[in-house]
């Protein structure tokens, strides 16, 4: 989920060509109604989501973001934003399923310059263009667990995400960002200003209209873009800096619970049998967290109702928007469509462990992917996820 930061004076500026609006609706979104990807954990492609998500919303056509990705430079932690831009505007995108890649975009603009302020610069320009627009940032600790975004605390690392339009919360507009974790989240003014501020912070609109992307940078603008560039890179060094830790790692609780479920691997884990195998995974897990600590989760607790309710409350635990190792993965029965009861599993480094209802036993047959699609796409379920304190 990390993107390079870079500052380039060829961008073209979205109000110099098109102006802006004065008055903005209460309300806006460019969303389409088709299904928002997950960014899987470690996966660093945020910015080839965000511009396979603009084209989407623009064309209502799903786009192969791993076509993109292959075809930009990038490294293992990420890529520059005019990357897959650039590809899109020279050789376009590849809807699922075809051969053939379509070329339609022309061009791509700067969003957040302009006579206001970054928050109403980048809404007239999406409301202009009637898309949503890209956004790179730093992505801050405290927005991990968040929706309504508040301050940036901490920076984690760079990326990229969609601001897709703007909904009113208690009066007051809030961009409706779509960042690959599962959910919408939300942008007051003030948040999206502070989080704009830092070298390097951009916003584009990838566009159809017929003008050039490509113009010559002044010897005056090179300089420029260089002194900024090593600026933008001593920061990054010193957030990175700032956020090592000691060679020797102290293990968590998150690594314990995870170990003991693999060693767990392939056995029961709940031989009391207090509930039937079949809907046996939250006495699973009461029974992993005990051999792991010594003490359960609850005494008792077999239902995937009465663990949300306790692990939301219990100081032991807190919530968290994207899995690591350890991390507790739990779709509440009741809360989907119907067709089928909740689950909660353990995340590993590959695969989630969980109780196997057929069989009675601890099984890794879930990727986060196949949960996904079983329990999120099929089942209608929201996926909640805590980590061990």
């Amino acid at each position: 989920m990390k993107i390079i930061f870079k500052e380039d004076s060829r961008d073209k500026v979205f109000k110099n060509m098109f102006g802006q609006v004065v008055t903005l609706p209460e309300e806006y979104n460019a969303d389409s109604t088709l299904y928002d990807d997950v960014q899987p954990i470690g996966d660093v492609k945020c910015t080839c989501y965000t511009v396979c998500d603009i084209a989407e919303d623009q064309d209502n056509v799903e786009y192969d973001i791993l076509d993109l990705w292959n075809r930009i430079i990038s490294n293992p932690t990420g890529a520059e934003p005019r990357e897959p831009l650039s590809q899109a505007v020279n050789v376009g995108l590849l809807p699922k399923g075809k051969t053939e890649r379509v070329k339609r975009w022309n061009s791509y603009w700067r969003a957040d310059i302009g006579l206001k302020d970054p928050f109403d610069n980048v809404r007239s320009a999406l409301y202009m263009a009637q898309s949503p627009v890209g956004v790179a940032t730093y992505w801050y600790d405290n927005w991990v667990n968040e929706t309504v975004l508040t301050l940036g605390k901490n920076p984690l690392n760079g990326h990229m995400y969609s601001a897709e339009g703007w909904k009113l919360i208690g009066g007051i507009p809030h961009l409706i960002i779509e960042a690959w974790i599962g959910r919408k989240v939300f942008m007051n003014r003030q948040v999206f200003n502070q989080a704009m501020k830092p070298f390097g912070m951009q916003s584009w609109v990838l566009s159809t209209s017929d003008i050039d992307t490509k113009r010559k940078r002044t010897i005056l603008e090179l300089i420029r873009d260089t002194c900024l560039n090593v600026i933008i890179k001593l920061k990054e060094l010193i957030v990175l800096k700032e956020q090592e830790v000691p060679i020797v790692k102290q293990e968590t609780k998150n690594d314990i619970l995870y170990k003991t479920a693999l060693r767990l691997l392939n056995t029961d884990a709940s031989p009391k049998d207090m509930v039937d195998d079949d809907v046996a995974c939250v006495d699973t897990l009461n029974n992993i967290y005990k051999t792991a600590f010594g003490t359960e989760i609850s005494r008792n607790v077999v239902s995937t109702i009465a663990l949300y309710d306790i692990l939301v409350k219990d100081k032991r635990f807190y919530r968290t928007t994207e899995p690591i190792k350890g991390t507790i993965i739990l779709c509440v029965t009741g809360t989907g469509n119907g067709k089928m009861l909740g689950h909660v599993g353990i995340q590993g480094i590959h695969k989630i462990i969980s109780n196997d209802s057929t069989t009675g036993l601890l099984k890794d047959r879930y990727s986060y992917q196949t949960w996904h699609d079983r329990y999120v796409k099929l089942g209608g379920f929201k996926m909640h996820f805590f980590n061990l304190i």
